[in-house]
C-alpha cells in the first residue's frame, strides 16, 4: 500500500506536472488569461453587495511595517517602461515592467504617513500574474482595457 502511494506521488510529480509550464494558468477562469484585481474574501453568492473593511488606527505601526515590506521589492529597480505614455524603451515586451515608486506620490513612503498627525494611510492594489499573458502592443503603446466581472465559473 505504501509503495502504491509512493509510486502515485512520483507519477504526479514527475510525469503529470510540467516543471516549465504551470498547471493552472488562469485560462480556465472567466478572465480568460487577462490580469485582474481581486477583493478577498469572495462573496457568496455573487450579486450586488458592499464590501466594508475596517482598520484599527491604534495599530498604525503594524500597517506601516507591512506596507514597507510590500514596497521593499520595488526599491532601486531601473526604469524600463514609461507608465505615463504606455511605452517600453528597451523593446522587451515579454518582460514585466519595473514599477517606479515615485508614481505613488505620498504613498511611496509609509513612514512619513505615520509621522503625520492625521493618521492617514494608503491602500495598495497589485494585479495578479497571468502566465502567458501578453498585452496588445500597437506602435509601442500598451492598451489596457478594464471591465467588471462577477466571479470565476
Amino acid at each position: 500500500l505504501l509503495g502504491f502511494f509512493l509510486s502515485l506521488i512520483l507519477l504526479v510529480t514527475h510525469v503529470v506536472i510540467d516543471e516549465k509550464v504551470p498547471y493552472l494558468t488562469g485560462q480556465e477562469c472567466f478572465l480568460e488569461g487577462n490580469p485582474g484585481l481581486v477583493f478577498l474574501p469572495k462573496l457568496e453568492p455573487p450579486g450586488e453587495s458592499q464590501i466594508s473593511y475596517t482598520f484599527n488606527i491604534s495599530n498604525h505601526k503594524a500597517y506601516v511595517e507591512a506596507s514597507e515590506e510590500i514596497l521593499s521589492k520595488y526599491h532601486n529597480l531601473p526604469p524600463n517602461c514609461d507608465f505615463k505614455f504606455s511605452s517600453r524603451s528597451d523593446g522587451k515586451y515579454d518582460e514585466a515592467c519595473n514599477f517606479p515608486l515615485d508614481l505613488l506620490g505620498p504613498c511611496q513612503n509609509p513612514q512619513l504617513l505615520e509621522e503625520e498627525k492625521d493618521r492617514s494611510f494608503c491602500i495598495y492594489l497589485k494585479m495578479n500574474k497571468i502566465f502567458g499573458y501578453l498585452p496588445e502592443v500597437n506602435d509601442k503603446k500598451i492598451l489596457i482595457e478594464c471591465f467588471v466581472a462577477i466571479g470565476c465559473q
